[in-house]
């Protein structure tokens, strides 16, 4: 199994996933602005988007986008205690929190990284990515959002929170000293 990956890339969710389930894909590096491969290989033979995360499995097969990626992998392994089983609503709740971080959150911090974008906009988009921030704040401090799922035996959300928090904290300092 192959996983490609950038560092400080939401890749480094699914290899902590991986490493959680006892498994260590192959880390295969890429640079994904110049869309190619350690190797100089093009990125987009193994993801047409070319993005990361890419894992290619086992039989060969690619699979691509973070959330869907850790589900397979948990999936595959039976790693109940990362992502419950199907039907189990806290499967959902877990679900509900991927997608939120990965679309909601990850995804705001697109324009910072932008050398096009406008000053204006880059302070809009620095208030977008607080206003996140301070909401998973809120619930971790709260504990009685009706997306947290129990604790007690789920790893992956206080995993993947706290990497996205840490993240987020240090991008927010970068981007505000750049302006």
């Amino acid at each position: 199994m192959k996983l490609y990956m950038t560092p400080h890339t939401c890749a480094l969710a699914v290899d902590v996933v991986a490493r959680e389930i006892g498994i260590a894909p192959q880390r295969v590096w890429v640079d994904v602005r110049a869309k190619k491969l350690h190797d100089g290989s093009d990125l987009h033979r193994i993801n047409p988007k070319g993005q990361v995360p890419a894992l290619e499995t086992y039989d060969g097969q690619v699979l691509t986008e973070a959330a869907v990626i850790i589900q397979y992998l948990c999936d595959r392994h039976g790693a109940d205690g990362l992502l419950p089983r199907s039907l189990d609503m806290d499967r959902y709740r877990v679900l509900e929190w991927m997608n939120f971080l990965g679309s909601e959150l990850h995804k705001s911090f697109t324009p910072l990284f932008r050398a096009n974008t406008p000053p204006d906009y880059r302070s809009i988009a620095i208030g977008n990515v607080q206003r996140r921030l301070a909401w998973l704040r809120l619930a971790a401090l709260l504990r009685s959002s009706r997306l947290l799922a129990p604790t007690r035996r789920r790893l992956l959300f206080p995993c993947w929170r706290r990497l996205q928090l840490q993240a987020g904290i240090g991008l927010l300092r970068h981007c505000r000293e750049r302006q």
